[in-house]
């Protein structure tokens, strides 16, 4: 997800918003059992649903909330586990549906005991929900947390809820789908369970109402520079000290690299500043951006460069997208039927050369073009598009039983 910062929102029952695609080839090649899950010919989707936990900085839920409102789904929101979700289920009722998220915060400790302490309520909590008969889904945004403190735990955890728990796990691209059940070792009857609805767009999100020349002016950058961007929380799994790093070996007076976003830890802020510090080519503004500073940031660049160990589904990609930007990103999880070929350069995150080797490709291609294709295709994801098809989902899963 988009992460310039992070933080929980408290519980909030959505208003109704009018929302507003082509979708990109491969998503419309999505498994017959998808398309027959999620078609017109399910009920009406009149339903009560708790989505857990939510995340106010991101714009993902609340635009999915709202367009579910304009379909007869009433959504919460709720954070907090266990306290203020049994607060939310007191004020709100029993809903017909629990819809998971982001669920490692709920497996993953800081210590063993901890995690184990956090995992056991948890389950504890979904073993009540479907005593009460709720239905529960899961959007599998990533796999694992990405600071991987008990991987080996958290992957057993999610594949008995994946196996024995989750009605139904919902995942935004076919490539996803696909090492999900590769993760999980699903059989074919357990894959049925898997509904593939993409991830929708920021175009409406924020303002994006001055050009290149504004923003660059306003960064103090020149029209004639190629100007690479790193945007969003510093964390340790982005690998931002190995981007500058790797824009340092670059051979190119005129390329420029603008690190924008804050940093989790002191140590790691201290690592990206001194190496940005050693290349005047360079710009790091390691603080918070607000949301009417993203334009800006994004206008300035060429490329948006996502040096990330490993990626499953990202919003962060969108965002770029949204915002019609070239993509310099490794050749992992979402990334080949989002991005492709055409909308940026993709490389083996396994290589060491492979980020230095696709930052030079990306000075010579043709990025405005990789931009405007980004843009048509994010805008093809539409929020109306994904509400459908989670409604009819929700409709799906709670007439089959």
């Amino acid at each position: 997800m988009p992460d310039n910062r992070e933080r929980t929102g408290g519980s909030r029952v959505t208003s109704s918003r009018a929302t507003g695609g082509e979708r990109e080839a491969s998503e419309r090649t999505a498994s017959s059992a998808d398309d027959a899950r999620t078609s017109g010919d399910a009920p009406s989707a009149d339903a009560q649903v708790l989505h857990l936990p939510h995340f106010d900085s991101n714009p993902y839920q609340e635009n999915l909330a709202d367009a579910l409102d304009a379909r007869g789904v009433s959504v919460t929101l709720a954070s907090g586990y266990p306290l203020e979700t049994l607060r939310t289920v007191v004020s709100e009722g029993i809903p017909d549906v629990l819809h998971l998220h982001w669920i490692s915060p709920y497996l993953v400790g800081d210590g063993r005991l901890r995690t184990a302490a956090k995992a056991a309520a948890f389950l504890a909590g979904l073993f009540v929900a479907r005593l009460l008969g709720v239905r529960i889904v899961w959007t599998a945004h990533n796999l694992v947390e990405h600071e991987r403190r008990h991987p080996t735990f958290e992957r057993r955890c999610k594949r008995l809820l994946v196996r024995r728990v989750f009605d139904r796990v919902f995942v935004h691209w076919p490539s996803a789908r696909r090492r999900l059940a590769e993760e999980y070792g699903l059989s074919g009857d357990e894959r049925a369970d898997l509904v593939t609805i993409p991830h929708g767009h920021y175009v409406e999100d924020y303002e994006n109402d001055i050009d290149r020349e504004t923003a660059r002016d306003r960064l103090g950058l020149s029209d004639d520079a190629f100007v690479f961007l790193y945007f969003g929380r510093i964390r340790p799994y982005k690998q931002v000290p190995a981007l500058v790093e790797a824009f340092g070996r670059l051979d190119a007076d005129d390329a420029r690299l603008v690190v924008a976003g804050n940093a989790t830890d002191d140590e790691l802020r201290e690592r990206v500043a001194s190496r940005a510090a050693a290349d005047d080519r360079v710009r790091s503004v390691l603080e918070f951006i607000p949301d009417d500073e993203v334009q800006t940031y994004m206008n300035v660049a060429d490329a948006v460069v996502f040096p990330f160990r490993d990626i499953f589904t990202s919003g962060s990609v969108l965002l770029a997208m949204s915002f019609g930007r070239a993509v310099v990103a490794p050749e992992s999880g979402c990334l080949p039927d989002v991005v492709g070929e055409s909308g940026g350069v993709l490389y083996d995150s396994d290589d060491p050369e492979g980020l230095p080797t696709a930052i030079r490709e990306a000075l010579s291609r043709d990025v405005a073009q990789m931009g405007r294709r980004n843009y048509e295709t994010a805008v093809g994801y539409s929020w109306d598009d994904v509400a459908e098809r989670t409604a009819d989902a929700y409709a799906e899963l709670l007439a089959s039983n």
